[in-house]
């Protein structure tokens, strides 16, 4: 949910500029598709850094189960109320891309599972694009979410450009606020309450001890 876009243009974009092609041709739709566009094309960067920041430097190890037990109810949820208590979207918006980020959720879990290793996190770096997991995780993640778009394409078409991109309810995705504050906060509680390994002193006696 949020990490470094891939230097070619990544599929998730690819899809939604398709769909987005079939806006109004308004003025208002016309700018509303610019932004949406933009957004996903730049604020992603800063996602991934604030991941990185706020989660990975802390020593936290997130897994593919962080989802279920932390991310959906702590995170998730709460950003759907918030983004349509900002921008005045239906209940009926709400529900629909609850179910669809489930959906990308669900795919997630059954497709990208395989990337980590036994004892290895999203935060496991390396060298190499093989060993930088939250890289290969982003790029599987982009890919389901690719999917839910184009199955869903009409469903967030007509939600989009009926509640999104009408009036200047879209201005508040390209809001600072929500990039640099609000998405930046649920990561930190995330960090506040993630159980951190022992140091590695502590680590090596305690196998020490299970050997005996």
């Amino acid at each position: 949910m949020l990490l470094t876009i891939h230097p070619n243009a990544s599929s998730l974009t690819t899809a939604i500029r398709l769909f987005l092609l079939f806006l109004p041709l308004t003025t208002t739709a016309a700018s509303c598709a610019g932004v949406l566009l933009q957004t996903i094309a730049t604020r992603w960067d800063s996602l991934g850094s604030a991941y990185q920041s706020e989660i990975c430097a802390r020593g936290c190890e997130p897994v593919m189960s962080t989802w279920d037990d932390w991310t959906y109810n702590n995170a998730f949820l709460p950003l759907i109320d918030t983004m349509a208590s900002e921008m005045s979207l239906s209940d009926n918006f709400k529900t629909t891309f609850t179910r669809i980020g489930q959906d990308i959720a669900s795919g997630t879990k059954s497709e990208c599972s395989a990337l980590l290793s036994p004892g290895q996190h999203f935060c496991t770096g390396g060298n190499t694009p093989a060993g930088d997991k939250l890289a290969q995780w982003n790029w599987c993640f982009k890919k389901q979410a690719a999917k839910q778009a184009s199955r869903n394409a009409f469903t967030m078409l007509r939600l989009v450009s009926s509640e999104i991109c009408k009036g200047e309810a879209y201005k508040y995705l390209e809001d600072d606020k929500l990039w640099m504050e609000v998405l930046p906060q649920y990561m930190r509680k995330y960090a506040d309450t993630c159980q951190l390994p022992p140091p590695k002193e502590e680590r090596k006696q305690k196998e020490m001890k299970d050997e005996l």
